[in-house]
């Protein structure tokens, strides 16, 4: 089962107007506002992930969806990129990563030229692809445990074992059951039990020799294990220009003893709906612990018919990055239901109301419910969504965890949820402001 939630933003459109001679001309801007507020309320506070000592182990995923304009920590080094929920053009999932010509601070990186340079960087934390630890999957019947016990020297039957199951004891040889790893098994001596989970052996008759049951099993990583790293990209060129192929997405890979390698890349390209891409890892040289991927890219400012306004009109969008084993080149489904966009204004007619006539006009306070999800797996989903209303100002609930039913979304297929709730979202209180925020919860089986 999968949760997820969606909560109402406002979505902020980076375009300005210049205006001279009597004519109205759109510009990208050469700044982002969503980061220049974040960084001058935060600035002081942001850091990079400098610290590179924890190393993840598989598997490595990212959608994006966290409520951040900086990439997430746990997965990445840097924060150059913007993480949002605005740029990307029908994405995979709701939130995406956009590479551009600004730095972290929303400015132009401060090697901004007409001709390429290399602008914004989204760096793994170093990954353990040398060696995994699976959970032992082994299924017998209890009774064929033994139970070592170091004092005595002498290795106990089933007879003497016993585990609990409905709040009751029962014996694992008389009562047997399927035996695995997560069971608690007890030794019984007369009477006084004691657990011997971690005590545990199997018995081979014809060899004559105990073995004992680890918990987990420890492998070192091979091609054989099929590695393979997805993501979607989505090229984006602003203002009706033409695509530059300067403007490059590149994808490179490292391990602690050698410089990046140069693996993927894709020139500037026009509009279009965002790509998967699979890569499979066979070079045995990456299977170390420490190995790291990043994407990069290039871009040029193009100058416009202003004096000394430049900016760049490329931008590439990312998503649903994912780093496993056991994949192959048709592995593109994904057993995940996600939101597609963000939530539409729930003000019946208007985008916002002043709280005065909201609480005045009874019209207002009936608005619709709107969101699109997405399954993403090869399989028919039933998805189950719930709402919650959260009075900020109070730090209170309105509603939580109202239920909006459950449907079936077939494989690879959109919905699109639009209901009108005659539940007042935002019940009138005496204040003159209040601080809401509307919460979608979405889960899958």
């Amino acid at each position: 089962m999968i949760y997820k939630t969606l909560e109402y933003l406002i979505i902020i459109l980076l375009i300005s107007v210049y205006g001279a001679n009597a004519q109205v001309v759109l510009f990208p801007l050469q700044t982002n506002p969503t980061l220049e507020k974040y960084f001058e309320q935060y600035g002081s506070n942001i850091k990079s992930n400098t610290s590179i000592s924890d190393t993840l182990v598989l598997p490595f995923f990212d959608d994006f969806s966290k409520d951040a304009v900086y990439p997430d920590l746990s997965n990445w080094l840097d924060d150059q990129v913007f993480i949002n929920q605005s740029f990307g053009d029908n994405p995979p999932s709701l939130g995406v990563a956009t590479f551009d010509a600004l730095n972290f601070a929303g400015e132009l990186h401060s090697n901004a030229s007409t001709t390429a340079f290399l602008s914004d960087s989204l760096t793994s934390k170093p990954i353990n692809l040398a060696n995994h630890t699976d959970k032992n999957p082994i299924s017998i019947s209890t009774s064929l445990l033994y139970y070592y016990n170091s004092y005595s020297g002498n290795y106990y039957s089933a007879d003497s074992l016993i585990y609990i199951l409905n709040s009751s004891y029962h014996n694992c040889n008389t009562e047997p059951t399927t035996y695995s790893v997560d069971m608690v098994i007890y030794y019984d001596s007369i009477g006084y039990v004691t657990n011997v989970s971690d005590l545990l052996y199997t018995y081979d008759s014809f060899s004559g020799t105990y073995t004992h049951i680890d918990k987990y099993l420890h492998f070192n990583y091979t091609p054989a294990d099929s590695i393979y790293l997805s993501f979607y990209y989505q090229p984006q060129i602003s203002g009706g220009y033409e695509p530059v192929t300067d403007d490059s997405l590149v994808l490179e890979f490292k391990t602690p003893t050698t410089s990046w390698e140069h693996i993927w890349a894709k020139p500037g390209e026009d509009n279009k709906p965002f790509e998967q891409v699979l890569i499979p890892i066979t070079d045995s040289s990456f299977f170390v612990n420490g190995f790291q991927f990043r994407f990069k890219n290039y871009c040029k400012l193009h100058i416009y018919p202003s004096p000394g306004y430049a900016s760049n009109i490329a931008f590439w969008n990312i998503d649903y990055v994912k780093l496993d084993k056991n994949r192959n080149y048709t592995d593109t489904a994904h057993d995940d239901i996600t939101f597609v966009n963000t939530l539409d204004t729930i003000l019946k007619n208007f985008k916002s109301v002043p709280w005065n006539h909201y609480k005045s006009v009874v019209d207002y306070q009936y608005g619709k419910l709107k969101f699109t999800f997405r399954n993403l797996s090869d399989t028919l989903k039933i998805a189950t969504k719930k709402y919650s209303v959260k009075n900020k100002t109070n730090n209170s609930y309105v509603f939580f965890n109202r239920s909006l039913g459950s449907e079936n979304i077939e494989a690879f297929s959109d919905s699109i949820f639009n209901k009108t709730d005659t539940s007042k979202y935002f019940p009138a209180t005496l204040s003159d402001k209040a601080d809401f925020e509307i919460i979608i919860s979405l889960t899958n089986s």
